[in-house]
């Protein structure tokens, strides 16, 4: 088997997140198996190569491959190599502070987590330069019907940047009113798992995991209207999940 290097990118000050979450259902990103792994040893290299790809900074990086294809492939064997009986729980395409394209894998086993994060920048930028045809097609297409009409992002919640926005409110009691209407009308039947407060991009973001059956999702809502004009800053703490994001404790 053709052996791939795997370099280490520097660590930086700050991280610029753009989380486009991957849904989840019946079928799994690249074809990785959902349910396990095949056992493979981990040399001292591997080993290294564990600890770089833990970090949207730090990637993991196929020196070399440009295809698609071979990317994902060697995503697969990577994880199937080294993350024995994990499932993929979800996937998520962002820049990193570069602007490097980047894949995070979020895996699980039990109630173990780990996030394992990609570069795919050369494998998406070739695809880009070999379809460049067909995506100038589509976007001449997109262009003749919308015409010069600025299409504004849906405000759906399915991402950082697509925040459901929460305003005029005085209480956390009127924020869980709204949050919930907005669920029944567009997730029927779902149930709150959790909820968590995010703080990204000067933003204050409740995400809140919901779920019907096998079916998953997280919705984000912006609270910042409130956060920021009801609530001391001194009664919260923020907690560093990566560069660029912090989870809010309340007490």
């Amino acid at each position: 088997m053709k052996t791939i290097k795997v370099r280490k990118m520097n660590k930086f000050h700050s991280y610029l997140v753009l989380v486009i979450i991957g849904v989840l259902g019946n079928s799994v990103s690249l074809g990785i198996e959902k349910e396990t792994c095949d056992t493979h040893s981990v040399s001292s290299q591997e080993k290294e190569s564990l600890e770089t790809g833990l970090s949207p900074d730090n990637p993991i990086v196929f020196i070399g491959v440009k295809e698609m294809k071979k990317q994902e492939a060697l995503e697969n064997e990577y994880l199937k190599k080294n993350y024995h009986g994990y499932k993929i729980k979800m996937t998520a395409v962002f820049p990193n502070r570069l602007w490097r394209r980047i894949k995070q894998f979020e895996l699980i086993k039990d109630e173990e987590t780990v996030d394992v994060f990609f570069d795919e920048e050369e494998a998406i930028s070739e695809y880009e330069k070999k379809h460049a045809i067909k995506i100038k097609a589509d976007a001449d297409k997109f262009l003749r019907k919308y015409g010069k009409k600025k299409v504004e992002p849906s405000l759906d919640g399915t991402s950082f940047k697509r925040a459901v926005p929460i305003k005029n409110v005085k209480t956390e009691q009127e924020i869980e009113v709204k949050e919930k209407n907005f669920l029944d009308k567009n997730y029927p039947g779902y149930e709150v798992e959790a909820k968590e407060i995010w703080f990204v991009e000067n933003k204050f973001l409740e995400r809140i995991r919901i779920r019907k059956g096998e079916e998953k999702e997280i919705i984000s809502f912006d609270i910042s209207e409130y956060m920021k004009g009801h609530k001391d800053s001194k009664n919260f703490k923020l907690k560093e999940l990566y560069h660029g994001a912090y989870l809010v404790e309340l007490p």
